[in-house]
């Protein structure tokens, strides 16, 4: 029930069908918006990303671990920078991908979706340009300004400091992407298991499937999900979320390369 929407996989209950037709005819979806809407996720969607919000925190704690140089705590001019930005620091929430809490108390509830898609949340995406939100990139850019280059926000409008070709110095989107490398590899660590081991999981997962001879009645497409259906769905959101991840490290440590970093 959750193959790539090009394709209509076998034992899919009529109503997944004509979502998966509805889905692609509708427009780019990303595999969050899939799910909530339709109840599938693609496994290579061009338009899947992940969201996550701006935890200063948390990204200071990160980023230092990998020997960055975040101050802490962060100066008063950098604080009312990011306040320009819209960055709240009083009451970070959680990433959207963090399938635990009030998250996944109701998936399918309003609130649930418009948490996910809310203004806060910010995204990493493996096609497309910008690959970096461009909020995500100017809140990194003024946590790892040098107090010298502090000069550079008075010269920009913070509607600038986003723009993913067009970086406030070198040095300073050296360590940006150093950072960026270091954050989305620490929430590729966070999941319980690697790309490797998830498809391994799906292999076997598909091969049990295939040995069930129980075929889904033409008279009753409506028949509800089954446990191992809810797994493979479950499995394959969470594999394509790791994809994502992965993708987006190529795309930043490609742009360090363009940079001579």
């Amino acid at each position: 029930m959750c193959a790539p929407a090009t394709a209509i996989p076998r034992g899919c209950s009529t109503v997944v069908v004509l979502a998966m037709i509805h889905a692609t005819v509708a427009g780019p979806h990303s595999n969050a918006q899939q799910l909530l809407s339709y109840g599938f996720v693609t496994g290579d969607n061009p338009h899947n990303i992940f969201s996550l919000t701006f935890d200063v925190a948390l990204f200071t704690e990160i980023i230092n671990q990998f020997g960055g140089d975040v101050p802490v705590p962060l100066a008063t001019w950098q604080l009312q920078a990011l306040e320009k930005l819209g960055i709240d620091q009083t009451s970070p929430a959680p990433a959207a991908n963090e399938l635990s809490g009030p998250l996944s108390d109701d998936p399918s509830s309003a609130a649930t979706e418009s948490r996910l898609f809310s203004p806060e949340m910010m995204y990493l995406k493996a096609h497309g340009m910008p690959p970096v939100d461009p909020r995500l990139l100017a809140g990194l850019r003024v946590m790892l300004l040098a107090e010298d280059e502090r000069y550079m926000l008075q010269l920009t409008s913070p509607d600038t400091w986003g723009r993913w070709g067009a970086p406030l110095s070198k040095l300073n989107e050296v360590k940006v992407l150093k950072a960026l490398s270091a954050i989305i590899t620490a929430f590729y660590k966070g999941f319980p298991s690697t790309i490797q081991e998830d498809k391994r999981l799906l292999a076997g997962l598909q091969e049990l499937l295939s040995k069930q001879t129980t075929p889904i009645s033409a008279s009753s497409p409506f028949q509800p999900p089954s446990n191992i259906d809810c797994y493979e769905l479950a499995l394959r959101y969470r594999l394509a979320m790791k994809q994502s991840l992965e993708k987006s490290l190529i795309n930043v440590r490609a742009r360090m390369k363009d940079l001579g970093a």
